[in-house]
């Protein structure tokens, strides 16, 4: 088990690794600090994981702030099992995730063979190609679950600004929280493509959709089911 304290950690300036800051494979326990770029360098991993990569490892983020850098995936966060039965997992109760840019899935969080719950928080301005805020394409049995927080501004070039689920045997779970301003040329804020989609509560607002449908939720396929307690922006919904 890691633990951080009030303490800085900062990343090289380019590196191959997955996970520039920290590679979990046990528990890591975030409390407090900064963790990500040194102060005014851009950080570059040609690998996955700008910050931290979880190998079938877990995260409990209970404050600090993770500042993204920049990766193939995962431009914060990296969340990857192998299997159903060794996933990895990771608990943000609160603390920031910001700023990560990915070349491909998930500006600043990557989830696959994963569980990924929020309770609060605030996940923001990510840049992805795919899922600029939050990004699932693979694993069976992984699960995204919202309980709370802020999702907001995520940008993504195709599909799902906030968060893109595309996955047969997965679930992404709404139960609460916000999320806000997500931009992309099809599902300002989540784009669906497979797998189960529910939102229960919580609020779909101001998500734009640059030159495709759905400017706050595209369900193309897939499952999805959203509930009179969910309030999503019906001006700018697209379910297809």
């Amino acid at each position: 088990v890691v633990s951080s304290a009030k303490r800085v950690f900062t990343t090289a300036a380019t590196t191959e690794a997955n996970g520039a800051t920290f590679y979990v494979t046990g528990t890591l326990n975030l409390y407090d600090g900064i963790f990500g770029p040194a102060a005014n360098t851009d950080t570059v991993t040609t690998g996955e994981g700008g910050v931290i990569y979880a190998d079938k490892g877990k995260i409990n983020m209970y404050g600090g702030l993770i500042m993204g850098a920049s990766a193939a995936k995962g431009g914060a966060v990296v969340l990857q099992g192998s299997s159903a039965s060794k996933q990895a997992q990771m608990n943000m109760y609160n603390g920031v995730i910001r700023d990560g840019v990915a070349t491909g899935g998930g500006g600043n969080i990557n989830v696959e063979y994963a569980k990924f719950t929020m309770e609060d928080g605030l996940i923001l301005n990510g840049k992805g190609n795919n899922g600029g805020s939050l990004y699932h394409d693979g694993g069976a049995g992984t699960v995204i679950t919202i309980n709370g927080g802020i999702i907001s501004q995520g940008t993504a070039a195709n599909y799902g600004g906030n968060l893109y689920h595309s996955a047969t045997s997965s679930k992404t779970i709404v139960n609460d929280g916000l999320f806000y301003k997500g931009e992309a040329k099809n599902g300002g804020s989540a784009y669906i493509n497979n797998g189960v989609f529910a939102v229960y509560g919580g609020n779909f607002y101001g998500g734009t959709a640059t030159s495709g449908a759905g400017g706050n939720i595209y369900a193309n396929a897939g499952k999805y089911y959203i509930d009179k307690n969910g309030d999503v922006e019906k001006n700018y919904n697209y379910i297809g």
